[in-house]
């Protein structure tokens, strides 16, 4: 494999366009989702083994692992905001007084 530029180059096309289609929260740009998706393109780079893919093969399955983390991550802090949301009445407890 080549240096980081080298790959960077050739992931730049992949990481644009999958970048446009995560759902990402209000505050999260999608340039931060590109660079989050290069750093993992380069801290992966040194498991890429030729025998076993081509490295477009290699850029495309880390891509693909990264923002399935990213698109669970969103969405835990989603249900945590939801989370808190919910009143204690719809759990199930009753408020015996009032805490100000």
């Amino acid at each position: 494999m080549g240096g980081e530029e080298e790959i960077l180059h050739q992931a730049e096309r992949v990481i644009s366009i999958r970048a446009n289609y995560i759902k990402r929260p209000s505050g999260v740009d999608k340039k931060d989702i590109e660079q989050e998706l290069r750093i993992e393109i380069l801290k992966q780079k040194s498991r890429f083994n030729k025998e076993r893919s081509s490295q477009k093969t290699f850029i495309e399955r880390v891509i693909t692992w990264k923002i399935g983390l990213l698109n669970r991550d969103f969405k835990r802090k989603k249900r945590e905001i939801e989370l808190k949301t919910i009143p204690f009445s719809y759990l199930g407890f009753k408020q015996k007084r009032r805490i100000e």
